[in-house]
């Protein structure tokens, strides 16, 4: 699912290890699809996102798609860089389920 063509949108532009797995994601498998049919207000959450230094998460739509930026690495722990672009129940099933 990754592409390194280099047509990232602007708004994933971040030099950080999450920019560069969201701008090599292959966002057309997923169930977003691409970035530039995504809404300004998630474009506005990402890149906000990526630029900040506290750890942030982000749960998209109904299915909590999960996004997050360097200092949310280690509290993701084993679970990353798969739990990107992922539905949070999935990636936090633990939680999801009360086991």
């Amino acid at each position: 699912m990754m592409h390194g063509d280099g047509s990232a949108p602007a708004f994933l532009q971040d030099d950080g290890e999450m920019g560069r797995l969201m701008r090599a994601l292959d966002w057309s498998a997923t169930l977003l699809g691409p970035p530039a049919g995504w809404p300004q207000s998630l474009k506005t959450a990402v890149s906000l996102l990526l630029r900040a230094r506290q750890p942030m998460f982000i749960g998209w739509g109904r299915q909590f798609i999960s996004f997050y930026n360097d200092g949310y690495i280690p509290i993701c722990g084993r679970k990353h860089p798969h739990a990107l672009a992922q539905p949070m129940g999935q990636v936090w099933s633990e939680i999801a389920t009360g086991a």
